[in-house]
């Protein structure tokens, strides 16, 4: 069950731009579909470019119209010290706030709750900004209960930072992700606990389309609500896969309507269509629909 007050967002893609690319911050800001811009200060911005992403980023929110597409800021991380102090204080004193803040390379709960705190400072202005983390190493995953927890009204998804956390535990990384199955599972086990949504590692090879489809696919089935994404061309596979299909939504709407039925005869499990179906699996149908309607593709 979530702890937060806000309403869901739907984030399929989560697609990174620097900061202080403004041809790329408007194509993105264009978008008919794409559910989530990450304007980037962090990884994706060399030390020389820090000063102009930031920049670019509180222009970008004060005059750039993204529409549907929700806008998250991805400040540098805490460890750095006065870069990140730098970040914070400029996206605070913005004339437009973001819809969320991204912390990277959270280890423990500080982080949330020093951004949280500075958030509530503003007052209602910032009531509905939202916090993400990236989980980005062994002592994060082993503190997500904490992270998760940190902040009940702002704290809405983790992010698994497939490549620094496999630099910390000396992981060799691998197109497949093999090797990152444990600390997929890990972080979306806590983050569900929580009722905190799971965004999944980025595959780097973005040529790659049918790799991708079936690497989001799967990352679909396993309970992820999102993938990050570092191209335009990863948007439409990446939000499809993360979309449950029409024939998928008619089954599950079919089975919801069938359980309501014998519910009033007073009956418990039944058969539907050769399955035996009993309130586990209608709980499952359900949550498909709910995702289908926030979507947009049930009504």
């Amino acid at each position: 069950m979530s702890l937060s007050s806000l309403a869901p967002r739907v984030r399929r893609a989560l697609l990174y731009l620097q900061g202080f690319d403004k041809r790329k911050i408007a194509k993105a800001s264009a978008h008919p579909t794409l559910d989530c811009a990450c304007l980037d200060m962090e990884d994706g911005v060399a030390l020389s470019k820090k000063e102009d992403a930031r920049k670019g980023i509180i222009d970008a929110l004060a005059n750039v119209d993204f529409g549907r597409t929700e806008r998250l800021v991805r400040i540098n991380a805490f460890i750095t010290g006065d870069l990140a102090r730098r970040d914070l204080d400029a996206v605070l004193a913005s004339s437009v706030l973001p819809d969320g803040i991204v912390i990277p390379k959270v280890e423990s709960a500080t982080d949330v709750i020093t951004v949280s705190q500075e958030l509530d400072a503003l007052g209602d202005v910032a009531r509905d900004v939202r916090i993400v983390c990236m989980i980005e190493s062994a002592k994060a995953l082993l503190n997500m209960n904490a992270i998760c927890t940190a902040s009940p009204q702002r704290m809405d998804a983790v992010i698994l930072g497939a490549d620094d956390y496999a630099s910390d535990v000396g992981a060799t990384r691998t197109k497949s992700g093999e090797e990152m199955e444990f600390a997929r599972n890990y972080m979306l086990l806590h983050a569900a606990a929580y009722g905190v949504a799971s965004i999944d590692m980025v595959q780097i090879d973005f040529h790659d389309q049918e790799h991708l489809r079936k690497e989001s696919e799967y990352s679909f089935r396993q309970g992820f609500s999102g993938k990050q994404i570092i191209h335009p061309k990863q948007i439409e596979p990446v939000q499809e896969a993360y979309s449950p299909t029409q024939e998928a939504i008619t089954h599950a709407a079919a089975v919801v309507q069938a359980h309501e039925e014998h519910q009033h005869l007073g009956h418990g499990a039944f058969e539907f269509e050769g399955s035996m179906i009993d309130a586990p699996t209608v709980k499952q149908f359900e949550l498909l629909l709910a995702k289908a309607r926030l979507m947009g593709l049930y009504d």
